[in-house]
């Protein structure tokens, strides 16, 4: 997407900077094996960008397909994951909404009372 404008990207130490016409336009440093966004200068063209301050309990959660708290809690107290993901989790509407359930069919009540009604049923 940003060749496409005509950007170049560079990274080295933990550092990422993308250059237009020789001009620093995005800088990103390296946390927890992403990129966070430090400093972007505004282009004729912009894209959607998100600079939430994200905690390691929100980037667990992304990382392991929006997985719910209760999801994160356990896996904590299994000593999967670290016991510092236990706080406060940013409130994702679309995981909300994506992960109610479907309602189950409710049983048939059955009102043939002979045993022909059953085979005319079958035919």
């Amino acid at each position: 997407m940003l060749d496409s404008l005509g950007c170049e990207c560079k990274g080295k130490g933990g550092v990422l900077q993308v250059f237009k016409d020789s001009r620093v336009v995005l800088v990103g440093e390296k946390v927890n094996d992403l990129f966070a966004i430090k400093e972007v200068e505004m282009l004729k063209e912009a894209k959607v960008v998100s600079t939430l301050n994200l905690t390691k309990a929100d980037l667990r959660h992304k990382r392991l397909s929006h997985i719910s708290r209760k999801g994160l809690e356990a896996l904590s107290k299994q000593g999967i994951l670290p016991q510092e993901i236990n706080n406060k989790l940013f409130v994702y509407e679309h995981c909300v909404l994506g992960k109610t359930r479907k309602q189950n069919f409710i049983k048939a009540q059955h009102t043939t009372i002979g045993l022909l009604d059953y085979i005319h049923s079958d035919l």
